[in-house]
């Protein structure tokens, strides 16, 4: 931990489908940002080992170290039979509470998530440090950013987003 911390930026790469396999054999022909990240720490025998091979609870593991029993993130998407809506489904980064919320159109949080992230270990020992996260999805934005986000964005129909009643910064609009 000595070397991560003495670090002045810390990113985490999270690319969906994109095995340690296939790194390795395109990573000559990388070129731009791809190439980037071939300068950096590379891990290529590096795995998740738990089932649960889901993009929310790989998320959730990355950046907390811990399995999905533990992390509360279980799935995507799993049922609540308790919710008093129709819909019984809820999304892993949702909050079912709010009643503007639906599986499918959620009030994005990171309510399930039940352990903190690298980010916000950091915030913790270093408050002024920043955590921002950045993703297509929002998903990855909370489950890789945590609760303590100080920037969050995400693309949804055609333009980055935030959570609910936060306003973006200049640079995301």
């Amino acid at each position: 931990y000595t070397t991560l911390f003495r670090s002045k930026l810390v990113v985490a790469v999270s690319i969906d489908q994109l095995s340690a396999d296939l790194f390795a054999q395109y990573r000559q022909r990388f070129t731009g940002g791809m190439a980037r990240l071939t300068q950096g720490a590379v891990f290529p025998s590096a795995f998740q080992s738990h089932a649960a091979t889901e993009t929310c609870p790989g998320h959730s593991t990355l950046l907390t170290g811990v399995h999905p029993a533990r992390s509360g993130i279980i799935a995507n998407t799993w049922y609540d039979l308790s919710l008093t809506r129709a819909d019984k489904r809820v999304y892993c980064a949702e909050d079912e509470n709010d009643p503007a919320s639906t599986a499918r159109d959620p009030v994005v949080s990171a309510r399930h998530l039940k352990v903190p992230t690298l980010g916000e270990y950091m915030k913790a020992a270093w408050p002024l440090s920043r955590n921002v996260a950045v993703s297509a999805k929002d998903r990855a934005v909370v489950m890789m950013g945590g609760h303590r986000i100080d920037e969050a964005y995400w693309y949804k129909s055609g333009a980055f987003v935030s959570f609910k009643g936060t306003a973006l910064s200049a640079a995301a609009e």
